[in-house]
């Protein structure tokens, strides 16, 4: 690490708020508009513009 540069503490990647799983789908719901589904416990939450850029599978 160089002098003077600032370490990371959060993935860059997307998570499950409650299980932390890294395994998601990202969802279009009609009232929330896009969402991420979390392939392990179910839990859903609302997408955050920095994970749209991500690796995603989209579901029709």
């Amino acid at each position: 690490m160089l002098k003077g540069e600032v370490m990371r503490l959060f993935p860059t990647y997307a998570t499950c708020d409650l299980c932390h799983n890294a395994d998601l789908e990202l969802i279009s719901n009609d009232d929330t508009g896009l969402m991420l589904l979390c392939m392990e416990c179910g839990f859903a939450r609302a997408a955050k513009a920095q994970e749209m850029f991500q690796n995603f599978t989209i579901c029709a």
